[in-house]
């Protein structure tokens, strides 16, 4: 499973710029409106906020603005998602999103 944070910026071409230029990540996915950004097995994923479906829950027309932070998780086939699911439940927290 690899795991990677997906931020939700006011400005992705400044994002890009700071993860880049300041904090030395390697630009690998580069679209108008998705950026990957790498460091080693580290990968932070650049999307703009602005352009999320309103029930997103970190948009900016969401009932509930959350950080703008998603904690992503990436598996390698269905069973291990349903895996995921099953032990984040069990916790107490809730997939959104679902498969993508």
């Amino acid at each position: 499973m690899e795991m990677f944070l997906e931020l939700f910026v006011d400005d992705l071409g400044r994002s890009r710029a700071f993860y880049r230029d300041v904090l030395g990540l390697s630009v690998g996915r580069d679209e108008p409106d998705y950026v990957e950004l790498r460091d080693g097995a580290a990968r932070v994923n650049l999307c703009p906020r602005g352009e999320l479906p309103g029930d997103h829950p970190v948009a900016p027309r969401a009932p509930r603005v959350g950080s703008r932070v998603e904690l992503c998780f990436e598996v390698p086939d269905l069973a291990a998602l349903e895996r995921v699911a099953a032990s984040a439940a069990r916790c107490g927290a809730r997939v959104v999103g679902g498969v993508t």
